[in-house]
């Protein structure tokens, strides 16, 4: 459960230092030449959607909101959609 971020330098800082931790990770994993197997790499995109999914707009920070992310399948039964002023949002129960 991580506290979603609504302040635009704070969002700002987190993204900088979230795409510099995946550049890192993902130029380590490619110098491993044979070895690469991908999944270092997955987790760092995976990890910068993960924080994507925490900022929201600065309006909304009375809601105080904490988010669970969670990786489903996209084939997953789990997951259910909606529709949200014209764009499909994907949510579990």
């Amino acid at each position: 459960v991580q506290a979603c971020v609504y302040d635009i330098e704070t969002k700002v800082q987190l993204a900088k230092g979230l795409v510099a931790e995946a550049r890192k990770k993902i130029a380590q994993e490619l110098m491993k030449y044979d070895d690469v197997d991908g999944y270092e790499i997955s987790k760092a995109l995976w990890d910068l959607g993960d924080a994507v999914n925490l900022f929201k707009h600065p309006s909304f920070v009375e809601e105080n909101e904490m988010r669970i992310c969670r990786l489903e399948s996209s084939h997953s039964k789990l997951i259910n959609y909606r529709v949200r002023g014209g764009i499909v949002v994907p949510y579990l129960e």
